[in-house]
């Protein structure tokens, strides 16, 4: 049987070579486009694509209706996306649309019907799939932001709503350098953990949006994504502040509190630990991988000092109080 010739599209993700392929020029378009506005990109001249070093990823259009999958282990269920576990990887469905995690491999199939869902369900269902993607290149996801001031690497970790895009903007118009929003990968370097961008884009709630009105000049910045939820690239606004990775020497938990000004509580490293089990992606879906980002969570809580930030109107009012207030915490040594 004649096969498609295949175009191909290669870019880097968290350092990891990633090749696209397809055989549809519209379909690779609208996906690379996409991808642009999700993730955390890098698109040198050259990429070097090497087995077992690489992620090949095979797009192609889907039929328009399925056949249902039926998968070993349903990992994740929600309105607008499902996943199983497979003896190679994992089974993402969207709708119509599916795709197929294996090492160094994900295949996607695409229904027409994908490019009328929201971007938010458009952005899950890639961002989840990567997550699952990367880990067999011993990246693993964490539920936080990340941001960077002269000596203090500090990420801000905890559920939604707890004030983390808040706060993290605020920090930037402090004059903090950023990483991500709300998605990081880690990993495993000499001498402990360092983390890298994995997202693109700040989304929050008209709350949020409102209290930085230097996001919204002419032509506006955010874009509507679903849910009562905004997307914006600040670098826009904060050209050359973005930074890919940094090895973190402060972790804040912050919660918003009816109070004027904000304050740091110490946080013990077993406490610490603990909050960021309940902030790393699939931890428990791969058993395979549960020990070593048990160890990196590990390894990551050692390294840094671990505080509670209650976070008040001080955050919105005078940004710069509380840029000083991290960077003091920063600052110090860690109780061995």
């Amino acid at each position: 049987m004649q096969t498609t010739a295949l175009h191909t599209w290669r870019c880097q993700l968290c350092g990891v070579p990633i090749e696209v392929r397809y055989g549809d020029p519209d379909l690779g378009r609208r996906v690379r486009s996409l991808w642009r506005e999700l993730f955390a990109l890098s698109e040198p001249e050259a990429v070097e694509i090497l087995a077992g070093r690489s992620v090949e990823v095979t797009l192609r259009p889907a039929r328009e209706t399925t056949t249902g999958f039926i998968g070993r282990n349903p990992v994740f269920d929600s309105p607008g996306l499902r996943v199983w576990q497979t003896e190679p990887g994992f089974h993402l469905e969207s709708g119509e649309s599916s795709l197929d995690t294996a090492p160094g491999r994900v295949d996607v199939a695409l229904a027409g019907g994908f490019w009328s869902e929201s971007l938010r369900d458009q952005r899950e269902f890639f961002l989840v799939a990567m997550l699952m993607a990367l880990r067999s290149h011993g990246l693993y996801g964490l539920h936080a932001n990340a941001l960077v001031l002269a000596n203090t690497r500090a990420l801000l970790v905890g559920d939604s709503g707890c004030g983390k895009t808040t706060t993290t903007l605020a920090l930037i118009r402090a004059g903090w350098s950023y990483l991500s929003d709300d998605a990081l990968m880690i990993r495993a370097v000499d001498g402990g953990a360092e983390v890298m961008a994995f997202r693109r884009g700040f989304s929050s709630t008209d709350l949020t949006r409102n209290a930085f009105p230097e996001l919204r000049p002419s032509g506006g910045v955010w874009r509507e994504i679903g849910d009562s939820k905004w997307l914006a690239d600040l670098d826009t606004q904060y050209q050359g502040r973005f930074v890919d990775r940094c090895t973190p020497n402060l972790i804040v938990f912050p919660e918003i509190v009816p109070a004027a000004q904000s304050r740091l509580d110490p946080v013990d490293q077993t406490e610490g630990f603990t909050r960021l089990l309940r902030q790393s992606s699939g931890i428990l879906t791969d058993p395979a991988s549960v020990n070593t980002q048990f160890g990196l969570l590990k390894s990551l809580v050692e390294q840094v000092t671990c505080w509670r930030l209650l976070a008040g109107t001080d955050v919105y009012e005078r940004p710069e109080a509380i840029s000083s207030l991290l960077a003091s915490a920063g600052g110090q040594r860690r109780n061995e």
